[in-house]
């Protein structure tokens, strides 16, 4: 629709949107111009707004109480960029003035994903002015890591968890979960099938934390109610660890399989995001749990794209960050890789097996975007 460079729509665009930030691919950020009719708590996040060259540029906010100023900012961003536009002639620039409407926001644009570039997590990772261990990012963690791993299940979950919500927790990754934590309260043993027809279990029986498991233990980052409920995405199959399980979507979770460990142990603390916790996988990579605070998948959606475009280049598998996402449990062992008949057991020098423990690394239920950096050294 409009003929003019993104850069040029993105500077004239922040005459409208003062704050807008530039997160790539023509997706931006700002504050919201209807945020003072919003209803529920405004995060920065809130807002989008899509911009690509030949189209009209779209919006989006989190909140729908804003929809008419919303709907007046675009009006004049509109106009703006037809006043603009070098394609069209006087005549035809004022009849659409006019005329025109802009487009209606997509319910999600998906941006191109840009390859994993070793030259620029390795340039990324240069500016960070410390060796980032495994013994650095315990020294550093807010909460202090007990030294004892049978603990770190409990103070993991209990610590960046609501009270009451109900986590669930696998010792089979294509389960439905082994063992529900209820936050503040007990931790259940629950079935791995939904119960026949007509039928329905006995109460759950209280249980400890797995030590381990084949392939290891995961715990899922989206608090869900505990019921088997029809998934419209399996042909209405029960199950309990899908979308429409899940009461809200406060986390994702950032890992890499291209990024070499080091380099990527070296970005993570240079993020400004709220990273709440970092842990081993048992295997060879690191995980980090960052807080969204998403209330609906839609909205856990606009987050994952804004992720997907500042990181996958430097390493973050996009693959990792759904709304429902398994991610390793600390405090558990891994006894190997691949199920069933193609598990192999880890192994140590003699040949003997040997087990690797999910290291709990970093812990900081209180993070605010500052970078791990940042406050290490406060």
């Amino acid at each position: 629709m409009f003929n003019i460079p993104i850069d040029k729509q993105i500077e004239l665009a922040r005459q409208i949107f003062p704050d807008l930030e530039h997160l790539g691919n023509g997706i931006c950020q700002a504050s919201c111009p209807g945020k003072d009719c919003h209803t529920t708590k405004n995060s920065p996040r809130d807002f989008r707004l899509w911009l690509e060259e030949g189209k009209g540029p779209h919006d989006h906010c989190v909140h729908g109480s804003c929809a008419a100023a919303r709907d007046a900012a675009m009006r004049s961003l509109y106009s703006l960029l037809r006043s603009q536009d070098p394609a069209l002639p006087g005549a035809r620039r004022a009849y659409q003035e006019q005329a025109a409407h802009y487009a209606q926001a997509p319910t999600l644009r998906r941006a191109p994903l840009e390859l994993y570039s070793p030259e620029d997590a390795a340039r990324v990772a240069g500016y960070c002015p410390e060796v980032i261990t495994e013994a650095w990012l315990r020294e550093h963690s807010p909460v202090p890591i007990p030294k004892d791993s049978s603990k770190w299940p409990a103070l993991l979950l209990n610590s960046i968890y609501q009270p009451n919500d109900r986590i669930l927790v696998f010792t089979k990754f294509a389960s439905q979960g082994q063992i529900l934590h209820c936050v503040g309260g007990p931790t259940l043993r629950v079935e791995d099938y939904p119960p026949p027809p007509g039928h329905s279990y006995p109460p759950p029986k209280q249980t400890g934390w797995p030590k381990g498991a084949e392939n290891g233990v995961w715990f899922l980052a989206a608090p869900v109610t505990g019921a088997w409920q029809p998934n419209d995405n399996n042909q209405g199959k029960l199950g309990r660890r899908h979308a429409a399980c899940a009461t809200r979507f406060p986390y994702l979770v950032l890992e890499s399989d291209e990024a070499p460990p080091a380099v990527w142990l070296r970005i993570l603390v240079q993020l400004t995001d709220p990273i709440v916790a970092i842990y081993t996988s048992g295997g060879k990579s690191y995980h980090a749990l960052v807080r969204v605070d998403a209330a609906t998948k839609e909205e856990f959606d606009l987050y994952r794209e804004a992720y997907c475009t500042r990181l996958t280049a430097l390493g973050a598998d996009p693959a990792a960050i759904t709304a429902v996402r398994l991610t390793r449990l600390p405090g558990c062992l891994r006894y190997g890789t691949g199920s069933g008949k193609d598990h192999r057991p880890y192994l140590d020098a003699a040949g003997e097996k040997a087990p690797r423990m999910q290291q709990l690394l970093y812990l900081n239920p209180a993070a605010d975007g500052r970078s791990i950096l940042t406050i290490a050294h406060q």
